[in-house]
């Protein structure tokens, strides 16, 4: 499948290495399978543009990101697309009664501690769901997964914070960001100018 002697030009390709035991927890989450072993592809390649845009958004995410719950949830995304057929029942968003209680505890859990570095592993616990469907839980309830409601309470927290007259990198490293830079690119993205820019029209 894979071949690093091409016959004519040059070309590149990105490729993962995941863990199989960490495939077939989360195989089981997702499919509600008791199987213990890895579920492989049912194809040996994909020529899917969706299934592609969300493989080179994970590549590029972690590459760079520092932030483990966004990575996580990434690649959770990614084999959702490869796992789960549309219209299957593990495809139906259907959060049981007895979670709402503890997503919402969730929820608060990320509004006291945004500052934190929290792992899916520790929310899906609170939540008593797989980290599967905490996620799809989460979206469900609240319109965002965990990390990107964790990213958005955080920069509406930093937009207080820079009113207030704290420094940039002071609220950037308050509010978990990895530094001043992750913090300037993320705030710029969702409010389309800099944190110095932002700053100077209340200082």
């Amino acid at each position: 499948v894979h071949s690093c002697n091409p016959k004519l030009g040059n070309w590149s390709y990105r490729m993962l290495f995941v863990d199989t035991t960490w495939v077939a927890k989360l195989q089981q989450e997702m499919l509600n399978s008791s199987s213990q072993d890895y579920q492989p592809f049912a194809l040996p390649y994909q020529n899917n543009k969706l299934i592609y845009q969300i493989f080179s958004s994970l590549f590029n995410n972690l590459l760079s990101e520092v932030n483990p719950l966004r990575a996580e949830e990434k690649l959770i995304c990614f084999f959702e697309q490869c796992f789960i057929r549309k219209g299957s029942n593990a495809d139906i968003n259907r959060t049981p009664k007895a979670a709402i209680k503890n997503i919402e505890i969730v929820k608060e859990l990320i509004l006291d501690q945004l500052g934190c570095t929290l792992t899916l592993d520790e929310l899906s616990r609170h939540a008593g769901l797989s980290r599967y469907h905490l996620i799809r839980s989460f979206k469900e309830m609240y319109g965002l997964s965990p990390h990107a409601f964790q990213l958005d309470k955080r920069i509406q927290k930093s937009k207080i914070l820079l009113q207030q007259g704290n420094s940039i990198s002071g609220t950037a490293n308050l509010l978990g960001f990895a530094d001043q830079s992750h913090f300037q690119r993320n705030f710029k993205k969702r409010i389309a100018v800099t944190p110095k820019q932002y700053q100077a029209f209340f200082i």
